[in-house]
């Protein structure tokens, strides 16, 4: 499929584990995200328009602070229903504080961690 999914292509459940011991590399962290497609499409990934993972920052208060941060990559298509894991690494670039994390995959789809 070379042509965007619907937002309804995008009906995901996503589960974020933190490793045992969080790796860092430089100013990011790597934990693993597990992601099952519910919706009814395949999601490619290559092609036109690949499905990736991306991340936010906001503020406590829900003001953005990073807008889609780096993109993960798919292994490969996933199907309806199939569960996928990925490696992720999560980019630190602002100073200490309280903040919130939301994974994005496609349009619509927000885990706050």
């Amino acid at each position: 499929m070379d042509e965007a999914l619907p937002d309804s292509g995008f009906n995901a459940q996503i589960k974020v584990r933190l490793r045992d011991d969080p790796s860092l590399l430089g100013d990011a962290v790597c934990f693993t995200v597990d992601v099952r497609n519910l919706s009814r499409y395949r999601w490619p990934a290559q092609g036109r328009k690949p499905v990736r993972l991306a991340y936010h920052w906001l503020h406590p208060d829900g003001r953005m602070l990073v807008f889609d941060g780096e993109r993960t990559l798919l292994p490969q298509d996933i199907e309806l229903g199939q569960i996928v894991s990925l490696d992720c690494a999560v980019l630190i670039s602002h100073p200490s504080g309280l903040y919130i994390l939301g994974i994005r995959y496609g349009p619509g789809v927000r885990c706050m961690v």
